[in-house]
């Protein structure tokens, strides 16, 4: 029996300590061969042999001792729809803050914030009383929740973040240091709130691009349109959208011109226009005219709908550096609770301070040292990057390969349709002597007719300019990289590079480097065809350089004539070409670049570039809905042309990196500072809880810059 992949949204993770619980109590699950609980997108994957029915009930179970709900993940672009009130745990820490606010107020209005006065002086005014409900009352409202999420760890034989704050607000109650009680418990409801909104921002910057995508459409019946939902619609479907609305599904149009905006698939903003035969693509915006379209992909098979699997699956792709901080955290908790150990018995063995406020140091080691900050610095960054991307028609299917792009030192990319426009014209038609230009056009029109290679489309628009319309061959074989060889009764037809040709018949000197046509092995003549660079690529490969790509080359198919003039257009030097190559060529050469020590990024867009993109460390198709095959190859999709997404997708993998390592760094030094502190009794409780969830909810933000590069 095949084994079954679940996924479920988790509710109620507080920190990364309950995530690995949960992770651990799935993963023993009976029949469970794999699982995995992200703790920056909430969402928990089973993997389960055979039918395993019980699953649900054991997960049902798991949630109740966890206190975890599992929610079955649903479709990505359904999940879009889906939103968390939240105006309850809102009015929960607001109703907390306020009166925690007013007690410390009146406190200090009394001069009894700084010590325990406020509940141990005689309480002679109603003022000290009305100080002290508030703040037991913001102090029950905090710490309940604290409780439960506590005790319920320690049932696990876990220590968590909540489990510390416990013993901290004990603490501080027991010695009368209930102000202090209170702020902790409250700084950590906050806290908590505060680092979950940070999360949901960046995972919203990436629903948003789905959200668009409308429920239901207008299906045309005999009886006119009636609408229903997408999801109840099949290939080969009708339906009709107006002016204004959006694409519900991919498909073909039937009748109708309009110009569509797909911007929420490529990241352009200017509008495409659309006719009869054209494709369209859910989640675009039909602007000024009514489409009648033919439904061929629906859901999570439409293309917006591969985005969202994809984007989503990127995310929860562990990059190389967020196994590392995993592993770190891991030995980090318990060094840290021997060292809070180590500081309560020197407290109070060695320096003779009371059991009450040794105790206070050791517990406040152990909140400021919990490594909530270091464990969320890299999955917040990969959630923003990859959301950001998205966004800008960039696709990432892994956090590793954001990593890797972050790391390029060589940059590799092929000439036609990803240097070049893709779109060859003849500028010459050099017919040999005695030979028409007709007869040379129709012989190559015939052998290139059933081509889809961009030369053969040229040579067609060439013939066709010219009224010719080609006989279709009796036979056609095709050599990759090379050329064609068409049978038309007893006539053979060579149309290919002349290097190739030479092996069939005589070529002159002067078509070198041309397309060249033998009819029965007697040269015909040949074509000087030329495909112009893009206009943004010599921007973008300076871009690139700036970011610190040390090497950038060129591997093409196309001749040293042709590939040299695109280079000098681009600005690449001749030592940075290689022409002649063929597909298995290109990922041989990859291969012996990345044994040379480089880390390897290729950019291509054509079926014969998958072996290549398949071969570099980061493989970057360009026109990412258009070759499938290079799409799948490749772990960066660019839905566009637009090459200067390269450049971003470079710039981001680098962005990305330095935010994780600043996040990095940041929680290692701000703990160390901490905990020396801590350790040296000069952190009150209170300020160690800020410290705490400061440092995560910064490293957070900090991420959530990564959703502003351009």
């Amino acid at each position: 029996m095949a084994p079954r992949t679940l996924s479920y949204r988790v509710e109620g993770l507080n920190c990364a300590s309950c995530a690995e619980n949960l992770q651990k109590k799935l993963s023993g699950l009976r029949g469970v061969t794999t699982a995995s609980v992200n703790f920056a997108l909430s969402k928990a994957t089973v993997t389960a042999g055979g039918e395993c029915d019980w699953i649900e009930e054991d997960i049902t179970r798991i949630s109740r001792q966890t206190g975890c709900r599992l929610l079955p993940d649903g479709d990505d672009l359904e999940q879009a729809h889906h939103h968390t009130n939240s105006c309850v745990p809102l009015l929960h820490v607001s109703a907390a803050g306020l009166l925690l606010a007013i007690g410390w107020a009146i406190s200090f209005q009394l001069g009894t914030h700084d010590h325990h006065a406020v509940t141990t002086a005689a309480p002679e005014g109603t003022l000290a009383w009305v100080s002290l409900a508030c703040i037991g009352v913001s102090g029950l409202l905090s710490f309940v929740p604290v409780a439960i999420k506590a005790w319920r760890a320690i049932s696990e034989r876990q220590i968590t973040a909540d489990v510390l704050v416990g013993i901290a607000v004990i603490a501080s109650a027991s010695i009368g240091e209930y102000l202090a009680a209170a702020e902790v418990a409250f700084i950590l409801l906050l806290g908590e709130h505060l680092e979950e909104w940070s999360l949901q921002r960046a995972k919203r910057s990436l629903e948003s691009l789905f959200e668009a995508v409308p429920r239901t459409a207008r299906l045309k019946t005999k009886t006119g349109d009636q609408e229903i939902p997408v999801s109840a619609l099949k290939p080969g479907d009708q339906i009709t959208v107006r002016p204004g609305e959006v694409v519900p599904v991919d498909g073909t149009v039937l009748s109708g011109e309009s110009c569509v905006i797909e911007s929420a698939l490529t990241g352009e903003p200017m509008p495409v226009e659309k006719s009869v035969g054209n494709s369209v693509y859910g989640g675009t915006n039909n602007c000024d005219g009514a489409l009648v379209i033919s439904a061929e992909k629906v859901g999570k098979e439409s293309l917006i709908g591969r985005i969202a699997t994809l984007v989503h699956d990127a995310q929860e792709k562990q990059a190389p550096i967020a196994r590392d901080c995993d592993r770190y955290a891991k030995l980090v908790i318990p060094a840290m609770i021997l060292l809070a150990t180590a500081t309560l018995l020197y407290w109070r063995l060695a320096a003779g301070i009371p059991w009450g406020d040794a105790l206070y140091r050791g517990v406040t080691v152990l909140i400021v040292a919990c490594p909530c900050a270091l464990v969320l610095a890299t999955p917040t960054a990969v959630i923003a990057a990859v959301s950001r991307a998205a966004r800008q028609g960039v696709v990432f299917k892994s956090g590793a390969v954001i990593e890797n792009l972050a790391r390029t030192t060589a940059l590799v990319l092929d000439k036609t349709g990803t240097l070049t426009t893709g779109n060859p014209t003849v500028t010459q038609v050099l017919p040999a002597l005695g030979i028409s230009a007709e007869a040379l056009l129709t012989a190559a029109a015939t052998a290139e007719c059933q081509s889809e290679h961009p030369v053969a489309r040229a040579i067609l628009g060439e013939a066709a300019r010219c009224g010719i319309s080609p006989t279709p061959p009796d036979s056609l074989t095709a050599e990759r990289g090379k050329g064609v060889i068409a049978r038309i009764g007893h006539e053979v037809i060579h149309a290919g590079s002349s290097t190739w040709l030479t092996s069939f018949g005589g070529v002159p000197a002067e078509a070198t480097g041309h397309i060249g046509i033998l009819l029965n092995g007697r040269w015909l003549g040949h074509f000087s065809i030329t495909d112009s660079p893009r206009p943004e690529a010599a921007q973008c490969l300076e871009e690139i350089r700036s970011a610190g790509v040390e090497k950038i080359c060129m591997l093409t198919g196309d001749n040293d004539r042709n590939a040299h003039a695109v280079a000098r257009a681009v600005g690449l030097s001749r030592i940075e070409v290689t022409a002649g190559v063929l597909p298995g060529e290109k990922a041989a050469m990859i291969r012996a670049l990345r044994e040379e020590g480089w880390i390897v990024t290729m950019v291509g867009d054509g079926i014969n570039d998958a072996p290549a993109l398949a071969a570099a460390q980061a493989g970057i198709a360009l026109g990412g809905g258009k070759a499938t095959l290079t799409s799948e190859a490749a772990e960066v999709v660019v839905m566009s042309q637009d090459l200067r997404k390269v450049s971003f997708a470079v710039r981001m993998g680098r962005s990305m990196l330095t935010v994780i390592r600043q996040g990095l760094y940041f929680s290692l030094a701000f703990n160390i500072v901490m905990i020396t502190m801590a350790m040296e009794g000069r952190l009150p409780i209170w300020l160690a809880a800020i410290a705490h969830q400061g440092s995560s909810v910064l490293v957070v933000l900090n991420a959530l810059r990564l959703l502003r590069v351009r």
